[in-house]
């Protein structure tokens, strides 16, 4: 019989890649180092080729120092892992050799598409390709579409359509663009841009006729101030909104309602705050667009947010490229790999204040002028974001079979490629 006091503890360090969820790397190295505790290490891989396993432990043996675990490859080069296309085809269609490529020209969204051309003329679909991304670019997923590269979205930007705020932001432009939209008007007047309580909402809404300024009395100082307050703006804006793009439209919501202020009452208010912000530089990389437009397209696009999860579901044998953020992609695994952020540097992290969870510590940044328990913070905080952005990297290498391609199209001090490495392991340049 089993010992009900025996515990069985399973992880991988360099694959620790969740600080921002609670996430302690140094926990679990305490426990797995006890003397009273049996340590088995799991090194076979069976998933990539040796050249690619060449790669990464050269690489990450620099980079993450005596704390690595090199892993030994299971399965010779040339072995096929990956289901075959056709379902007819048994013995599979011998893989393209085991590649590591590299692009650098042509900035970062067009050193992914050189990659994802290269891999397709090699022989692997599209459907047994993952691009690998930190953080949602728009920018890229445009790149695609003009590509005409069928592709499916997973993570990284789902759930920020579904925030609060952001749809919040949504009804506001759609009850601009439309105001005799009931329900659009009444959400933004409920919105932090609105400030009005629920019972005054409700008196707004059994007001006959148009919303845009009807007759109503309320029962509070407060509501009465923020109705006050919403007709100074709202109105003007309706009848601005057709002779302005769209992101002027959104620039003055934020200028002239009292939607950023009451937003910094909530709790959460930093990263609502930074979603809006988003937003905002969502809107400007299209200089041209209507507000109609705009609110079309956030419609479209949070309603293939809202069926994003069930594409997650479909057959494996439809031929899109996923596009996946590399947290979604840990434990998953594609014959093919672009790492799409493999040279991005990582940007220093800015804020007015400072935690350590770990500690019972806290700073402060008062208009430029820092304590020096913020200051050695902020350092510890950097340090670590650095430290966790190896193992990321480390986790994205691992997703591949038997292609591995990075974009460094950028410029990055601890670059993915050590001195020697890609002489000696051999890669091959995408123009």
């Amino acid at each position: 019989a089993l010992n009900p006091q025996n515990l069985l503890m399973v992880g991988d360090g360099q694959q620790s890649i969740y600080s921002f969820q609670g996430a302690d790397l140094r926990l679990f190295g305490e426990r797995a180092e006890r003397a009273d505790v049996e340590r088995h290490d799991l090194v076979l891989n069976y998933r990539s080729t040796p050249t690619i396993l060449s790669y990464v432990d050269r690489t990450f043996s620099a980079r993450l120092g005596d704390a690595f675990l090199a892993l030994t490859p299971h399965r010779p080069e040339n072995q096929r892992v990956d289901t075959p296309s056709d379902p007819d085809d048994i013995f599979g269609t011998p893989p393209a050799p085991s590649c590591i490529y590299e692009a650098k020209n042509g900035g970062l969204n067009e050193a992914s598409l050189q990659l994802i051309r290269h891999l397709r003329e090699s022989g692997v679909p599209y459907g047994k390709m993952a691009l690998l991304w930190r953080f949602y670019d728009s920018d890229l997923l445009r790149a695609l579409e003009k590509e005409e590269i069928p592709f499916r979205v997973i993570g990284g930007n789902r759930r920020f359509w579904v925030k609060q705020e952001t749809r919040d932001l949504a009804n506001i432009l759609q009850a601009i663009s439309d105001p005799n939209d009931r329900l659009a008007l009444l959400a933004a007047l409920r919105s932090p841009a609105g400030g009005l309580s629920r019972s005054a909402m409700l008196r707004v809404a059994a007001c006959e006729g148009s919303l845009l300024s009807p007759e109503v009395t309320f029962e509070t100082p407060d509501d009465a101030a923020a109705w006050e307050r919403w007709q100074s703006w709202f109105p003007t804006l309706v009848q601005l909104a057709d002779h302005l793009p769209a992101w002027e439209v959104l620039s003055r919501v934020l200028a002239d309602s009292p939607l950023l202020v009451n937003l910094a009452h909530y709790e959460g208010r930093d990263q609502a705050i930074a979603n809006i912000r988003k937003m905002l530089e969502e809107a400007t990389t299209r200089p041209e667009q209507g507000l109609d437009e705009l609110v079309r397209t956030l419609r479209e696009v949070r309603r293939l947010k809202n069926t994003e999860g069930e594409a997650e579901l479909s057959e494996e044998e439809d031929d899109l490229l996923t596009v996946i953020t590399i947290h979604k992609a840990k434990g998953l695994e594609w014959d093919g790999v672009i790492f799409h952020h493999a040279s991005k540097e990582i940007r220093r992290p800015k804020s007015n204040w400072c935690i350590d969870h770990q500690s019972p510590l806290f700073g402060l940044n008062l208009n430029g002028r820092t304590t020096r328990c913020y200051n050695a913070l902020k350092e510890l905080e950097f340090r670590r974001e650095k430290e966790e952005l190896v193992r990321l990297d480390y986790v994205a290498t691992t997703r591949a079979r038997n292609h591995l391609a990075l974009n460094m199209s950028e410029k990055r001090k601890d670059l993915l490629d050590p001195k020697g490495v890609h002489a000696d392991i051999g890669f091959t340049s995408v123009p």
